[in-house]
């Protein structure tokens, strides 16, 4: 049962991890692109 909970917190972990890498690249490329804060909704 342990062993079942960790590999589960290791998985979702990963998976949280790739989607906030992948939505930080988002958002670089995104600015580089459109600088402007008006069109872009992605703009931190």
């Amino acid at each position: 049962m342990c062993y079942f909970l960790f590999n589960y917190v290791i998985k979702y972990f990963f998976i949280f991890v790739v989607n906030a890498y992948g939505f930080y690249i988002l958002i670089y490329y995104r600015k580089k692109i459109e600088p402007n804060k008006l069109f872009n909704p992605y703009y931190i």
